[in-house]
């Protein structure tokens, strides 16, 4: 017999003396340092923060010249410190074309990123159409998939 799972209601952990702590407050996590409250999101919002961090931290090895595994078919990162450039779709309407590309790639496995830049939109703007076209249930499950996908195309092959 399957019970209800147990749920998480905080976290903490400490660095430098500092007590940071995750809270499960309603319908939002909120995040302190000390006692310090420093913001709240629903747990969607957390997942594109992730996201964004991930993003960064690829920028961070990049500029340092550190190499990162990049899956095939995904064009290496480029970083420029004086502009940075839009995705080709980006701010346009979707089209019908831009939905059946979005669909096949999502279909064939491709993350978050791959498709993007397949399709010349934004992760967040990917992610949403999934949601907007019911491939995906809700922000959460994407962003979910998305995170498997990429460690399947970073795991080590057997």
């Amino acid at each position: 017999m399957c019970g209800k799972s147990a749920q998480i209601q905080s976290m903490s952990w400490t660095v430098d003396k500092t007590v940071y702590e995750l809270k499960h407050e309603g319908e939002k996590l909120a995040f302190y340092a000390g006692r310090l409250h420093l913001l709240a999101m629903t747990l969607a919002e957390w997942k594109i923060l992730s996201g964004v961090i991930d993003v960064f931290g690829q920028i961070k090895a990049a500029q340092a010249g550190t190499t990162h595994h990049v899956p095939s078919g995904v064009a290496p990162l480029s970083v420029s410190t004086t502009t940075t450039t839009k995705p080709a779709n980006m701010g346009t309407r979707w089209t019908e074309d831009h939905d059946k590309d979005l669909a096949a790639l999502w279909f064939k496995g491709s993350t978050l990123e791959q498709t993007g830049a397949q399709i010349g939109r934004t992760v967040p703007s990917v992610a949403s159409r999934l949601v907007i076209l019911d491939i995906e249930p809700d922000i959460e499950s994407v962003y979910v998939e998305n995170r498997s996908r990429r460690n399947k195309n970073t795991a080590p092959a057997s």
